[in-house]
């Protein structure tokens, strides 16, 4: 229940005492039942404050105080329905009751109708223009219809009438961090542990923006407090692995990558054999199974040959984009994930889980990784395309912007213009889909060749990719699938990497131990990819590539 839309209650011990003498004297009264609800409801006992809300209600039926603890209570046994009922109730009895109003459009952001919400958060406010809890529920609703900067407004609106107000501080600074704005967001979070040291989304929230910036020892602290206060928390655990995996706690981090499992959005999937946790797999028929990203699986793929090597039978399950691409990996039979289901084995394990059931330690994490399969044809098909006196680079800038994970990783196509100066240098678009828009935002500016409409267009579709990154001189990417692909290619790659890279890429260091062939350029200061994009101007000019 958001504190927002609760009632206020006097002292819950003494209402509870006197109530308790009522009972004993059979002379209670719609008072006596409303100091109990609100007591109750003070102490967290919902159902019970429903009870004696609802008996307060039976005898004053008009009772508004009543409606709105049952509105409170319904909330807090998470039944915004009822709530809504109840406090659309409340607004009826008297329209001039704030809270009523504020309840309504809490209860709406519950049910996720946000543009009703907004609605009623703007009448309670058009009302009682200072009242901070519907600021609140207003940049609830803003923040979910997509209009973060006008939420950031509401919550600032908000905590300028109530500066400890704890939500408001946490989800102002979850919307800074998002928009790359984590030293806002940190000091907000600050303020909020101060005013409430046991508040868990605070704690966790302040561990991902000090992680944002590249400040691990004091991440990893915030991510552990949010743990011991919350330990169900999937998303701290999760950062937390992959701060220990960064700093090369390897034992721990891939432990603590379980909780990848326990996120809202992770698909399970379920099939007639049990889950291999380890051990002995000589002999057995395995099926691992890609559940991630195409970068993931590039990734992970080469400990499926390991498994293989300990006499497994490893069928890997993969995207259709990587089938063919995958084909030979040593040891292991690959066919696509909706085959997956369709045959039978002794055991499966999910791909990222490998390391683990294998008990890696961080020399064995860092093997080569897969070789792909492109075939002759499409890699003869490209060369044939390229002037053999230039120098020609792949660029890819943007990775898939859904979801946090993109956040702070993509540059701008602009930002690659310096290479394109450079005496004697081709570059070739390898952006696909989101982000290839920027390709008109470029035109007149400088060159940059796009392969045509066909590319990547069939079944296939990652074989053009791997065909033209194979037959290229360079390929610079943000941090995306294309960087694994180059590196699993064998090709050199320059992978331009936000101030707090994704663990993988390790910290303190230009090179990758997963890629040998990959050098690595990092911005020197948060969101600064000019700098960034000068350096590789220089080190491409003297053609130093790993």
């Amino acid at each position: 229940m958001p504190p927002s839309a609760a009632p206020q209650a006097g002292d819950s011990a003494s209402a509870l005492r006197t109530c308790e003498s009522a009972l004993r004297d059979n002379a209670l009264t719609p008072e006596h039942w409303l100091g109990r609800a609100g007591a109750c409801l003070q102490s967290g006992d919902f159902r019970g404050g429903a009870a004696a809300a609802a008996e307060a209600a039976s005898l004053a039926p008009h009772s508004v105080l009543a409606r709105k603890i049952l509105g409170a209570a319904c909330a807090g046994l998470g039944d915004p329905g009822a709530a809504l009922n109840h406090y659309a109730a409340a607004v009826a009895l008297d329209g001039r009751d704030k809270e009523a109003h504020n309840g309504v459009a809490a209860a709406l952001n519950d049910l996720r109708e946000f543009a009703r919400a907004l609605a009623a958060s703007e009448i309670t406010l058009s009302l009682w223009p200072d009242f901070a809890p519907a600021h609140y529920n207003r940049g609830v609703a803003l923040a979910a219809l997509g209009r973060p900067e006008d939420a950031i407004a509401s919550y600032r609106q908000a905590l300028a009438q109530n500066p400890g107000f704890v939500e408001a501080l946490n989800n102002c600074a979850v919307l800074l961090a998002r928009a790359q704005r984590s030293g806002e967001a940190i000091k907000l979070l600050d303020r909020a542990v101060e005013r409430a040291p046991d508040y868990a989304p605070a704690h966790a929230n302040r561990g991902r923006a000090l992680a944002d910036l590249g400040r691990d020892a004091e991440a990893l602290a915030s991510c552990e407090r949010a743990l011991a206060l919350n330990p169900n928390d999937a998303e701290s655990g999760l950062t937390r692995a992959h701060l220990l995996l960064a700093a090369g706690e390897v034992r721990e981090g891939l432990a603590a990558l379980e909780w990848r499992r326990r996120l809202p959005a992770w698909t399970e999937r379920r099939f007639a054999f049990p889950e291999w946790r380890g051990g002995q797999a000589s002999g057995a028929k395995i099926l691992v199974w890609a559940e991630q990203g195409l970068g993931d699986t590039l990734h992970f793929s080469r400990y499926a040959s390991l498994l293989a090597a300990r006499g497994a039978a490893v069928t890997l399950a993969v995207q259709n984009p990587l089938r063919w691409l995958l084909a030979k990996l040593p040891g292991v039979r690959v066919i696509g994930l909706d085959q997956a289901s369709q045959e039978a084995h002794d055991a499966h394990a999910p791909l990222m889980s490998l390391p683990r059931r294998l008990g890696l330690n961080a020399a064995d994490l860092f093997v080569e990784p897969a070789r792909l399969d492109i075939g002759d044809a499409p890699l003869a098909r490209w060369r044939a395309k390229l002037q053999p006196d230039l120098f020609h680079i792949g660029v890819a800038w943007q990775g898939n912007p859904s979801g946090d994970v993109d956040r702070g990783r993509s540059f701008p196509l602009a930002a690659l213009a310096p290479l394109s100066r450079l005496p004697g240098v081709k570059l070739w678009s390898l952006q696909k889909n989101a982000g290839a828009e920027q390709m008109r935002d470029i035109a007149g500016l400088f060159a940059v060749e796009d392969p045509g409409p066909v590319f990547d267009a069939g079944p296939d579709a990652f074989i053009d990719t791997a065909a033209l990154m194979a037959s290229l001189d360079l390929v610079v990417t943000c941090d995306t699938a294309l960087a694994h692909l180059a590196g699993s290619l064998r090709r050199p790659v320059w992978i331009a990497l936000q101030v707090a890279s994704e663990w993988r890429w390790l910290r303190d260091r230009d090179d990758s131990p997963f890629y040998p062939t990959a050098r690595l350029f990092r911005q020197s200061r948060p969101g600064d990819w000019p700098e960034l994009f000068r350096r590789m101007e220089v080190a491409l000019g003297e053609r130093r590539f790993i």
